[in-house]
């Protein structure tokens, strides 16, 4: 095995996201071929809008590197911590109970996501994980 080290991290995100739609792409057309699947990440490795927001550096997400046929074979779901949704989102929220919120289909994402799943901490994903 090699040890590869990118120190522009512009540059290593590049990379790393090129990997991941190699094995998405593998997932989808070989390993689960006619099956739908769901793809559950940060966000920027599911947007399919990260080309927009990164523009200065040229990024794309790993589902943005798919074909197009495969990218309608999906579903997305994003991974993030409550302080980065939106503050609409955040008050409501704070109001309820618990450490993890699933959000289907928000709008102001438009369209970035299918699902987002927001926790309060990394307790919160720790205890989420399937193990």
């Amino acid at each position: 095995s090699k040890f590869l080290a990118i120190t522009d991290v512009h540059q290593s995100m590049v990379f790393r996201d090129s990997i991941m739609a190699e094995n998405m792409n593998w997932i989808i057309n070989d390993l689960y071929q006619n099956e739908k699947i769901i793809f559950w990440a940060h966000d920027d490795h599911l947007s399919k809008k990260t080309v927009k927001r990164y523009k200065k550096y040229k990024l794309k997400s790993s589902v943005e590197s798919l074909p197009e046929e495969t990218k309608s074979k999906i579903e997305t779901i994003s991974l993030n911590f409550l302080n980065n949704a939106p503050r609409e989102i955040r008050i409501k929220i704070k109001k309820m109970n618990g450490n993890v919120f699933f959000v289907k289909n928000p709008l102001y994402l438009n369209g970035t996501f299918e699902y987002v799943i927001y926790f309060r901490n990394t307790e919160a994903i720790d205890k989420f994980r399937i193990k």
